[in-house]
């Protein structure tokens, strides 16, 4: 009796744990792919304020063109790089496979949760289903979470899970970064060399 109460808490644990990193990791995923499409058209806008500048000389009259030239390759490389990695890791289709996978373990979770604790036998073969079905969900599915996801869905509960604010800071940093840190690199050091260079001094 206490094993199989045991194993039906493991199993709802796992469901729980995974449902939440999941849908965690979706949202990670949907936001790299805003971010990458943010960065693309911020980094393309520069681009072209740049070629502006060989345009209308007169304004711009004290930019050497060994800067504008590798500003705007620098740039170019940039944009290159995000594009690579936007269609290299196919972020929608990643988010959703997984958006679908939480919400399969969520069904499943709602089942177990209906099935009497009476420790019956017929209750006790439906939980083994319900974790059979759990098991086979969770290999049929091509995508899966990362740790940062697991640790992100652990700061919303952190009570369950020991942990104090510092801790929480520290997870939500990294996930930030892990979500958005190549993005914002990128956008500000481009913006520090354009600012400096073509935007400043017209304004100074």
């Amino acid at each position: 009796m206490k094993e199989n109460i045991s194993f039906r808490k493991d199993i709802a644990r796992r469901m729980w744990l995974t449902k939440g990193s999941r849908y965690n990791a979706c949202q990670r995923l949907q936001n790299k792919y805003r971010w990458s499409i943010y960065s693309i058209s911020i980094l393309t806008f520069y681009v072209l304020l740049i070629n502006l500048t060989q345009l209308f000389p007169k304004i711009f009259q004290n930019y050497g063109l060994e800067y504008t030239n590798f500003v705007s390759l620098a740039l170019s490389i940039f944009i290159l790089i995000i594009s690579l990695l936007e269609s290299g890791n196919n972020y929608q289709v990643k988010a959703e496979r997984l958006f679908n996978s939480a919400n399969e373990v969520a069904r499943l979770h709602d089942v177990l949760s209906q099935i009497p604790k009476d420790g019956r036998n017929q209750n006790i073969r439906k939980i083994q289903i319900v974790a059979s079905d759990y098991n086979d969900l969770i290999e049929s599915c091509s995508e899966n979470h990362e740790k940062i996801d697991l640790e992100m869905f652990k700061t919303q509960y952190p009570s369950e899970f020991g942990l104090n604010n510092f801790k929480v800071f520290t997870i939500k940093v990294r996930h930030w970064f892990a979500a958005y840190g190549l993005y914002a690199l990128l956008i500000s050091v481009s913006t520090y060399f354009v600012y400096l260079k073509y935007i400043y001094p017209v304004f100074d």
